[in-house]
């Protein structure tokens, strides 16, 4: 896994498609997946009491909790990029995090302030995802977990030239003959599934 640091971001361009569960079998099989190289996310989802963050940020925001305790903060942008500030946290913010939703000191404090978006913030649930890399690391296969059950199959390739990653992804589909499906945003498809309406 790799490390991060104390606080952390950036930015990246993100070409994924939907797949049925057939699909995602059948690119799994294609690309040979070994298990050695499925890595397990869950992500603790957290928003403002006020719902200030779901209403006023650009669609897609997602704040949540990993369980290696890092904080992260993605914002996604009208051209396709990903804004994400990634911070690490001592158990005692964690735990004042999640028991009293106080955010500890940093730059997703210092954005949040900017928005005008106050604490506390509250837990609505989490995503399980079960991301299976190609050997390269270039592309990834999602097999998502909601809070209530509903599950979803993804494929994602990100990098820094967004031309390149859809047009790579559209290649991908076509050889294998899989439609090309819109993805919603992950945390999008999480607030259906808890019956929040964004």
């Amino acid at each position: 896994m790799s490390t991060v640091k104390k606080e952390d971001q950036g930015f990246e361009h993100e070409a994924k498609s939907m797949l049925s569960e057939e699909d995602f079998k059948k690119l799994k099989d294609f690309f040979k997946i070994e298990p050695g190289s499925i890595e397990q996310h869950v992500s603790k989802i957290l928003v403002d009491e006020n719902h200030k963050m779901i209403q006023s940020m650009p669609v897609g925001t997602m704040f949540r909790v990993c369980v290696d305790r890092i904080m992260e903060l993605k914002v996604h942008g009208t051209d396709g990029s990903l804004m994400h500030i990634r911070q690490k946290l001592q158990r005692k913010e964690l735990d004042a995090l999640l028991d009293d939703g106080v955010l500890p000191a940093g730059n997703i404090q210092h954005f949040f302030s900017l928005k005008r978006i106050e604490e506390p913030f509250t837990f609505l649930g989490t995503i399980d995802r079960l991301r299976s890399y190609t050997l390269d690391k270039g592309i990834a296969l999602d097999q998502a977990t909601y809070t209530g059950g509903h599950m979803d199959y993804e494929i994602k390739i990100a990098g820094e030239e967004y031309v390149k990653n859809h047009h790579l992804l559209e290649r991908l589909l076509e050889q294998h003959d899989i439609p090309f499906v819109p993805s919603r945003l992950k945390i999008q498809r999480f607030y259906k599934a808890i019956g929040i309406v964004v």
